[in-house]
């Protein structure tokens, strides 16, 4: 019988094993979110200074500012060519969210 304070997520779940997917899929969703946000953001500025330059090469969705650099945890940075795929997925994955794009 399902605890009183037991989450909806774990409804119907009826072993460990359930559980453990259903834990490793909402752990998949929240990266794909969290990379979706980061290069929304990175567009969105992009988009709002079209007369700037804007270097973007070096930035990572988990990269920290210390002592005036990007810092990524280990083990956490990325392959240059994982991230260019990681571009592509954004703006071929979000055609119908893009077409509003700024203009020069």
């Amino acid at each position: 019988a399902p605890g009183e304070d037991e989450h909806k997520a774990a409804e119907g779940l009826t072993t460990r094993a359930d559980l453990v997917k259903v834990i490793a899929q909402l752990s998949h969703d929240f990266v794909e979110g969290t990379e979706y946000a980061f290069e929304n953001a990175v567009q969105q500025i992009k988009c709002l200074n079209p007369e700037v330059e804007l270097v973007t090469r070096g930035m990572h969705v988990n990269g920290q500012v210390k002592d005036g650099q990007i810092v990524v945890p280990a083990g956490l940075a990325d392959s240059d060519e994982e991230e260019e795929d990681a571009e592509g997925v954004f703006e071929e994955g979000h055609e119908d969210e893009q077409e509003d794009r700024c203009e020069e």
